[in-house]
Parts: C-alpha cells; sequence; structure tokens
C-alpha cells in the first residue's frame, strides 16, 4: 500500500504541476479567487507532506486531517462543476473538463480522481466525525470571501452563485445554505468511504 500510495501522489503532484502551468498563464494571481485552485493547491501541500512523511515512516495526524480536507473540497469542486458549472454552457465542456491544453483536465478530472482514490484506498484516515468542520469550515470561509468581494463590487465572479449583486438575497441564503449542505453530504462520504475500507 505505501509504495502504491507514493506512485499515485507522485503523479498528482506532477499532474498538479501541469495544471497549475496553465492556470497561472490563464489567470495569473486570480487563481486564489476560485475553489477549484485552492482545493487543488491544498491538495498539492497535502500530498507533497504525505510522501515526505511517507519517507520517515512518520504520519502526523495534521496531514491525515489536510489530505481528508482536500479530498472533500476536491469533490466538491468536481460535483459543482458537472451539475452546475457545466450544464450552464458557460465554458465549453472540452475546455471545462477534456483539454490536455487547459487546466480542467488535471484540476476537474485527474487529480481529483487519483487525490480522493489514495486517501480512500491507501492512506491514513482521519476517524473523528469533527473533522467534517474543516472542509465545511474553509467552504464558508471561502463563500463569506468571495460574496463579500463581490457585494463590493471588488470582484466579479468566479461562480454565479457567489454575485449577490445579481440575485436576491434570499437566493444568496439559498445557495450559501445549499452548498454548505452538499459539502456536509460529500464530507460524509468521504468518511464513510474511508472508514469502509478500513475495515
Amino acid at each position: 500500500m505505501k509504495l502504491t500510495s507514493t506512485i499515485i501522489l507522485i503523479l498528482t503532484i506532477i499532474c498538479e504541476a501541469v495544471g497549475f502551468t496553465f492556470s497561472i498563464r490563464s489567470r495569473g494571481i486570480t487563481i486564489f479567487a476560485y475553489y477549484t485552485q485552492i482545493s487543488n493547491i491544498l491538495t498539492t501541500v497535502s500530498a507533497i507532506a504525505l510522501l515526505i512523511s511517507n519517507l520517515s515512516d512518520k504520519r502526523p495526524r495534521l496531514i491525515s486531517a489536510l489530505r481528508y480536507t482536500s479530498a472533500c473540497m476536491l469533490l466538491l469542486t468536481v460535483t459543482i462543476t458537472l451539475v452546475l458549472i457545466a450544464p450552464s454552457g458557460k465554458v465549453p465542456l472540452g475546455t471545462l473538463l477534456f483539454s490536455p491544453l487547459d487546466n480542467g483536465l488535471y484540476h476537474h478530472i485527474v487529480c481529483p480522481v487519483l487525490s480522493i482514490l489514495s486517501y480512500i484506498i491507501c492512506e491514513d484516515h482521519i476517524r473523528h466525525k469533527s473533522a467534517m468542520l474543516l472542509p465545511v469550515g474553509c467552504t464558508l470561509v471561502y463563500g463569506i470571501v468571495m460574496m463579500s468581494l463581490n457585494g463590493l463590487g471588488l470582484f466579479a465572479g468566479p461562480y454565479p452563485f457567489l454575485q449577490v449583486r445579481d440575485q436576491s438575497v434570499l437566493a444568496s441564503i439559498g445557495w450559501t445554505a445549499g452548498i454548505l449542505l452538499l459539502t456536509v453530504g460529500l464530507s460524509v462520504i468521504i468518511m464513510r468511504a474511508s472508514r469502509a475500507k478500513q475495515k
């Protein structure tokens, strides 16, 4: 399992690097405004940390917590992409998911699949239910920051449901509640899947 985990982690890091090459080239510093990019940055950091810890046979709980959080956030960004962004038609499906010359293939498909499978199948898992607060908290903080920037007119987007000036207060509350509930649900799925694998 350790060898398998190491191979998957290395592949993940390589694919993340390729994806970020395209992201930075097209978006520059604004990559930090995208939940997709943030979740992939966390994945890269946690994968590197776990790879280093595998070499020393020490696995701090913090790394497991980071890996769990990144897995949940990746699953959320994939779900939002497939359920909301792709059907809207605002971004060509090829660019969003399939082009090897854009970050979408790597950050929406390849890296999430590799990293989530690695966490569930090959890695030490975080066991406390309270860990679900980590991805939920990260998502909430991101939403508050980006909706505030949108509300103040300092940033437009990057997702339609964050554009509070273009929707009612009730719609903003509804989107926030819905996405947080989705985050909780996906976090439960990741935790139960990892526990089932552990048994």
